[in-house]
């Protein structure tokens, strides 16, 4: 099997169902070490040194205000809402 047959499954799959495949791939991506290599390449990329466009700082400055405001939601409240393990 291909990837690209993985893909074609996963296209197929009832929405309903899309959060238990979700938490078995992270399982099994768990299991075989992946996040402590993608941990590993995190922590040993290099610093971003670009500067910030206008856009991107008007941003920032939004998702702040919405925070003060308390117009955001939790991590955990997202994994809840979306049974994401």
């Amino acid at each position: 099997m291909k990837r690209t047959d993985l893909y074609r499954l996963i296209d197929s799959l009832p929405e309903s169902e899309i959060p238990t495949v979700r938490s078995f791939i992270g399982y099994v991506l768990s299991q075989s070490g992946y996040e402590k290599l993608s941990n590993e390449a995190h922590d040993n990329a290099p610093l971003d040194d670009e500067e910030y466009s206008p856009e991107e700082l008007e941003s920032f400055q939004e998702a702040i205000e919405e925070h003060s405001r308390g117009e955001t939601i939790s991590h955990e409240e997202v994994r809840r809402r979306y049974n994401v393990a």
